[in-house]
């Protein structure tokens, strides 16, 4: 049966369990991540994603349903790494020793370093959000769990900040730094990256606090 007459068909995908098939999954992965960065998601198919990865299109098809099932891991594992990069500091540490300032602005210069990680496939598959729901589903957990991780911080501070409303001041900060990453590594803004990290830094910490006016 080709694998045009298989569409609409369910397949079976296999969850690599030897060391040799991980490796194998991962080199689809990396391939496809390369291809989509370079070229966009519309115009890579199945076969030159196993072309560049050394595997077979039916290696491929054994490890991922389409090419969009691929893409979408590979945005859950690329937020996951975001995700890491930015909240590398171990939180059961609680921030307990850090300055508020120092805080804020490790957390603005990690979000920037995490940007770095593969910013061509990032700009392209931020372009999707808008306008394929099933990106934007993966956008948006990944968004949640980020705002949930800030939010625990903000917890860990509450003695030390000012605070009226913590959800409404996680998605204050989310997204003010969200904003000025976005032009800066997305949009191509033209001002000095270290005049932007150091005004907003101030701007967050005396809108966090206390006795601040």
């Amino acid at each position: 049966m080709s694998r045009g007459s298989m569409a609409g068909i369910k397949q079976e995908v296999r969850i690599p369990r030897q060391q040799r098939s991980i490796e194998k999954k991962q080199r689809i992965k990396a391939a496809a991540e390369k291809l989509f960065a370079e070229k966009g998601f519309y115009p890579v198919n199945s076969n030159q994603i196993a072309l560049a990865a050394g595997v077979s299109v039916g290696s491929f098809y054994s490890y991922f349903k389409d090419k969009k099932a691929l893409l979408l891991e590979i945005i859950t594992e690329f937020h996951q790494r975001f995700q890491t990069e930015v909240f590398s500091q171990p939180m059961e540490k609680g921030w307990k020793d850090w300055d508020l300032k120092e805080i804020i602005r490790y957390y603005i210069n990690n979000t920037l370093k995490a940007f770095e990680l593969s910013p061509d496939f990032f700009r392209m598959i931020y372009s999707m959000l808008y306008y394929d729901p099933e990106v934007k589903e993966v956008f948006d957990a990944a968004e949640k769990k980020e705002r949930e991780q800030i939010k625990s911080i903000l917890s860990n501070l509450k003695r030390r900040i000012c605070v009226q409303d913590i959800d409404a001041a996680v998605f204050m900060i989310y997204s003010s730094i969200a904003n000025v990453v976005h032009r800066l590594k997305l949009l191509g803004l033209q001002m000095e990256e270290e005049r932007l990290i150091s005004e907003l830094t101030t701007m967050l910490y005396r809108y966090l606090k206390k006795d601040t006016i």
